[in-house]
């Protein structure tokens, strides 16, 4: 399976070999492709931040995001959470089986960058409710943020199962599958499965995701080309 990187067989010198003006002509191709895919990939690499904001389907409005897998302490930067947390977590002890109050706790520790206690919230307002979309990305991100891709790309999928229009869970599967487990054939169905849903309802976004699911075909059929040529 092929990554975002050059090949080696693409670093030869002249010296060590003179190309065609066809297999230039394939070279030069190959290397759009290649830098528009590099391009992809370091977009996605800056997008970060500390709220639940970062890897929305384009054209979507700020949702759920991944935060940088080096997470500082929450109270070196969001200390004004901390009074919240501990708010909910008293009112907790009053009402241990209100839902919206733990969804609330595993967004303030989501937002303060404790994956760890926030996936615990979301899975207490899982049990009291289970099924919802919104709250099983929200951990899938979570459980992302610890290295635990296997739990993430199951809570991304069954919150895609559960709301067929949910436009997130199916983009950070793809995100997940594509950056951090380097399975490009897997992120191409997820994405390629949320254009065909055709809930995408922005026009330049949409065009801008099915640019982007073409570059990757083309990486995926190229790799199985030069497999079954080996």
């Amino acid at each position: 399976m092929t990554d975002l990187n050059a090949r080696d067989d693409y670093l030869m010198s002249k010296k060590d070999k003179v190309f065609s003006k066809e297999q230039a002509v394939i070279i030069g191709a190959s290397a759009l492709i290649l830098g528009f895919l590099l391009g992809l990939l370091s977009y996605h690499l800056i997008m970060g931040g500390g709220s639940r904001q970062a890897y929305n389907a384009p054209g979507q409005q700020p949702a759920q995001q991944a935060p940088p897998q080096a997470l500082a302490p929450p109270s070196a930067t969001m200390p004004n959470l901390n009074a919240e947390i501990n708010g909910v977590k008293e009112a907790l002890k009053l009402s241990p089986d209100n839902r919206s109050a733990w969804v609330k706790l595993g967004n303030l520790y989501f937002d303060s960058q404790q994956p760890n206690e926030a996936i615990e919230a979301y899975s207490k307002a899982l049990e009291l409710g289970p099924g919802d979309p919104d709250v099983l990305t929200d951990r899938g991100i979570m459980y992302r943020a610890i290295s635990d891709y296997v739990a993430a790309i199951a809570d991304f999928k069954k919150a895609s199962d559960v709301d067929k229009t949910h436009v997130n869970a199916l983009y950070n599967l793809g995100i997940t599958l594509l950056h951090d487990l380097q399975d490009n054939e897997g992120a191409l169905e997820a994405w390629q499965e949320l254009l065909d849903r055709n809930i995408i309802t922005d026009p330049e976004a949409k065009q801008q995701l099915e640019d982007r699911v073409k570059a990757l075909k083309t990486m995926v059929e190229n790799a199985k080309e030069e497999s079954e040529g080996k």
